[in-house]
């Protein structure tokens, strides 16, 4: 399977993604073709059945090397119009700026060591997210896989967008 973090990269620069577990090969591979997807894999077995055609092998085993190797393989650029404009835990591409009444109760319920003034969620999973560490950790990461200074590495906001997150209370 492919690493979960090497997903989420591919949905912080915009890509339209499912991270799946299932073992239901055939599935997989009909969803594929019904939606338009390409799958994926780590797994040579998958290459074998019919439908592969729709299979990329990713030949790297460590995350950061996967995301290399599928945005050079696909072609992929970065566009601050779609940075970090999927949620990273769900793919949903819609979120909420909280009220200051709603970021006051995400401050109470988490100490801040620094001020924090916007707070997304994201309408599909209900993640809090807001720019933090792990942005700019997003960031780096991505521009240097992108061969871009981490300073053109930005969403629509500027050079401050939202990839901390809390994860929701709810199931």
């Amino acid at each position: 399977a492919i690493s979960g973090r090497t997903m989420k990269w591919l949905r912080c620069i915009g890509q339209d993604t499912e991270y799946s577990v299932e073992r239901d090969v055939k599935g997989m591979l009909h969803k594929a073709a019904r939606e338009g997807r390409v799958l994926l894999t780590r797994d040579r077995k998958v290459l074998a059945k019919p439908g592969s055609a729709l299979c990329y092998y990713v030949n790297a085993n460590e995350a950061r090397a996967g995301f290399q190797e599928i945005v050079d393989n696909f072609g992929l650029s970065f566009s601050p119009k779609t940075f970090m404009a999927r949620c990273s835990k769900c793919n949903a591409c819609s979120y909420k700026r909280l009220s200051e009444e709603e970021a006051d109760a995400v401050r109470r319920e988490r100490a801040f060591k620094t001020e924090v003034s916007k707070f997304y969620q994201c309408e599909g999973c209900k993640q809090v997210f807001w720019k933090g560490p792990k942005y700019n950790s997003a960031r780096e990461q991505i521009a240097s896989v992108m061969k871009l200074p981490a300073a053109e590495v930005y969403d629509e906001e500027g050079p401050e967008g939202f990839c901390d997150s809390i994860p929701d209370s709810q199931p």
